[in-house]
């Protein structure tokens, strides 16, 4: 859903004729009524509708109140990671509003889907390396808000940025944005469509993490505390029965005593070893002079792996086949 936003593309659109297309900074050309405040009652051509908000603050005068960095705002997720407080920080920040759009500035990568956009449900402030974006009169907050986040708003954002090692966009490049909307009604639907995806994402997301946080668990408990050995040991696991994460199958699976060893106790017949004595072959990774192409054979990469069995194929890249064969 992050990648695939139709309705905003320059083409035509799968929604309907009254979806918004993004236009260059550059174009001055006329405008449609609409622009200075009046709602659309069909599609209107103008200026990107919003306000940058200025409102510098010191967060000495904030204590315990939520801070927002960029370290808190997840890549390309739409989501906060975490949430700091006011008296964690002590440069100038910038107050929001619950209901703001915040927008990461400072590129890391300059990827469309690298960028960092949330829009939280409290007040508090935030780096000054994050926009603070509020729509005007004739958009719709939530609309807006997948506007901004979309590859296509960030890809002109980044083609008007400044740097080299860390590339910041610049406000007065995007805020001359033309966009074509749709009434203010259709907004609201696409909004309502989108907000269900995203809460739909986020409660998988979410899912992944508790799954994630009980295979860690079980993982401590069978082969670093050596739960279902002492469990044998003690006669609380007995041949056919089954307790709480181990199943009566994975009896004969461990031992019932547990021996000395360099490490400490470790399960009877069980040995330590070094790590190189278990691998046939260790090797880096390569890729090809110019980098990736767009296909080819799948390269993995740190950027794939979200977490324990979490693939992101969104950021999949492709090397030749002809390099590959070289490599094999």
């Amino acid at each position: 859903m992050r990648r695939l936003r139709p309705w905003l593309a320059e083409s035509t659109s799968p929604l309907s004729s009254g979806s918004p297309r993004l236009g260059n900074p550059s174009d001055e050309n006329s405008e449609s009524e609409g622009e200075h405040g009046e709602f659309c009652t069909s599609n209107c051509t103008r200026r990107l509708s919003t306000t940058l908000v200025r409102d510098t603050v010191h967060p000495s005068q904030f204590g315990e109140e939520p801070y927002i960095g960029l370290e808190h705002i997840g890549e390309g997720t739409l989501s906060l990671l975490d949430i700091g407080a006011a008296k964690e920080v002590s440069s100038a920040k910038t107050r929001f509003q619950s209901g703001d759009i915040l927008f990461g500035k400072l590129f890391a990568k300059l990827r469309p889907d690298s960028s960092k956009a949330v829009r939280p449900h409290f007040h508090g402030i935030c780096s000054t390396d994050i926009w603070v974006v509020r729509p005007t009169y004739g958009v719709d907050a939530d609309f807006l808000f997948h506007l901004i986040a979309s590859h296509q708003f960030v890809s002109v954002a980044m083609m008007g940025s400044e740097g080299t090692t860390m590339p910041r966009a610049k406000w007065d490049h995007v805020s001359r944005l033309r966009v074509s909307l749709p009434p203010i009604s259709e907004q609201q639907e696409i909004a309502e469509i989108l907000r269900a995806f995203d809460d739909k994402i986020d409660m998988n997301r979410k899912m992944n993490e508790t799954l994630e946080e009980m295979a860690r668990t079980l993982f401590k408990s069978w082969f670093v505390g050596f739960e279902p050995v002492r469990a044998k040991m003690e006669g609380r696991w007995r041949l056919g029965e089954s307790l709480p994460g181990l199943p009566a199958r994975l009896f004969d699976f461990f031992p019932d005593r547990l021996v000395s060893s360099e490490l400490g106790e470790i399960p009877g017949g069980w040995d330590v070893h070094n790590l190189d004595s278990q691998l046939s072959e260790l090797v880096s990774g390569a890729r090809p002079k110019g980098g990736a192409v767009d296909s080819g054979v799948p390269s993995i990469g740190a950027e794939n792996v979200n977490g324990l069995g979490i693939y992101d194929y969104a950021k999949e890249k492709y090397i030749p086949e002809e390099f590959f064969n070289t490599k094999t």
